[in-house]
């Protein structure tokens, strides 16, 4: 998960339009629309450019893929 811009990603996750060689769209959603089972939380290591959607309270993985999955209906796609 990249913050703000798709033009942190790096470049194996950005498609050709945003100056990328993936193959894959870039989609958005807020972290305020995550729920109250997930987190956005900034990755130490390139606080700029990465961070991880994880479970807010401690849960199985299943449950933490039905939250991921939860939140498919809102994503939206992101065009250069």
């Amino acid at each position: 998960m990249s913050p703000d811009s798709p033009g942190s990603l790096p470049a194996h996750r950005r498609p050709p339009a945003w100056g990328g060689t993936g193959k894959d769209p870039v989609w958005e959603l807020s972290s305020e629309e995550l729920g109250r089972d997930l987190s956005y939380r900034v990755d130490p290591s390139d606080p700029e450019g990465h961070g991880y959607v994880e479970p807010e309270r401690e849960m199985g993985f299943n449950e933490y893929q039905g939250a991921l999955t939860a939140t498919r209906e809102i994503w939206r796609e992101v065009l250069p």
